[in-house]
């Protein structure tokens, strides 16, 4: 029920990537309910770019993991 995406950087940080509500909306149609994604584009998505999935922003690689462990 988990998807991830974002790019690690070399001091761990997570990054944006291109694209991330069609990426959601895909997500969705896979049938995922969490995403663990950049902090930085939770921020910026709208409502509607949801697509009513859980996202759990994340800024470095120590919060994806724990994002990704904690169920």
């Amino acid at each position: 029920d988990l998807v991830v995406f974002g790019e690690v950087g070399p001091t761990g940080e997570v990054r944006a990537v291109p694209r991330a509500p069609q990426r959601l909306a895909e997500a969705k149609k896979l049938g995922f309910t969490r995403v663990v994604l950049p902090e930085s584009v939770v921020e910026r998505l709208r409502k509607e770019e949801r697509h009513g999935l859980e996202l759990l922003g994340v800024r470095d690689l120590t919060e994806a993991l724990r994002a990704v462990f904690q169920k």
